[in-house]
């Protein structure tokens, strides 16, 4: 059996990314879709004779999972965008490639 991870935990560790993106799709299925009961796994490929590796077991997300982890992501967000400080690096040469350096006139 799969050991639970609980939504808040999947913001403040590391470990739990793939988890996270998970549910972040689910989210988003479910949202775009009005898929009630989903399946999340993934097919790791470099563990392709492991097949789908579920993260509820091959349980389906709970309801309640869903609107905890829902809940979570927002407070997240919020924190995110209202209350942290975005500082831009001094090493320039990090934003030669990334996506969001004219956001910020780099």
């Amino acid at each position: 059996m799969a050991k639970e991870i609980l939504p808040e935990d999947l913001f403040s560790n590391s470990e739990n990314k793939i988890n996270l993106q998970l549910l972040i799709y689910n989210q988003l299925a479910n949202h775009n879709l009005q898929a009630t009961k989903t399946l999340c796994g993934v097919y790791a490929l470099r563990q392709i004779t492991g097949g789908i590796k579920y993260l509820a077991g091959n349980n389906v997300i709970s309801e309640q999972t869903q609107i905890d982890f829902s809940i979570q992501l927002k407070n997240f967000l919020i924190h995110i965008i209202y209350e942290s400080d975005f500082a831009q690096t001094t090493e320039l040469k990090k934003c030669e490639n990334c996506g969001f350096k004219r956001l910020c006139n780099r």
